[in-house]
């Protein structure tokens, strides 16, 4: 089995904060510690997964996408993916498409929120999105026909 990578735990307390601060809403002082750790240990899936959900928060969505992506990245290769719980890259695609959708990039979405099922069937949080998803895909179809076929925005 392999290890988990050391992370110092001055790093641990930092994200905790950050995490404890984007809770309060306060996305914008999360986002400077965020920031900070994205430089001090650019290699550790939580910094980015965080930062991606505090830019998200703050309605800069394409910043969280790339967030998400780095943390994606590193959270599926080793060292990091050979330890992670896949409920972990199932949160990160879920969040991903969160962010995708705020975007209107609904058919990436769509993407995303499959893959955190296909990960992670179990993720509640991932079939109620892509049920969203659904419902928004219905509307559209009936107050504008011609999204129909190859030109809808969900599929």
């Amino acid at each position: 089995m392999a290890e988990i990578p050391y992370v110092p735990k001055k790093y641990l307390d930092a994200i905790e904060k950050a995490d404890k601060l984007s809770n309060m809403g306060k996305h914008d002082k999360a986002l400077s510690i965020l920031d900070r750790l994205v430089k001090e240990c650019p290699d550790w899936w939580a910094v980015h997964y965080n930062r991606g959900i505090a830019l998200n928060e703050m309605d800069r969505w394409q910043e969280a996408v790339q967030s998400l992506d780095r943390a994606l990245e590193i959270a599926t290769t080793p060292p990091w993916g050979d330890v992670l719980p896949a409920v972990i890259v199932s949160w990160i695609h879920n969040n991903r498409g969160s962010a995708l959708s705020k975007g209107f990039r609904f058919a990436l979405a769509r993407e995303a929120f499959e893959a955190a099922l296909a990960v992670n069937p179990a993720n509640d949080f991932a079939r109620d999105n892509l049920e969203i998803l659904g419902e928004i895909d219905r509307i559209l179809l009936e107050e504008q026909p011609e999204f129909n076929g190859g030109n809808r925005l969900l599929h």
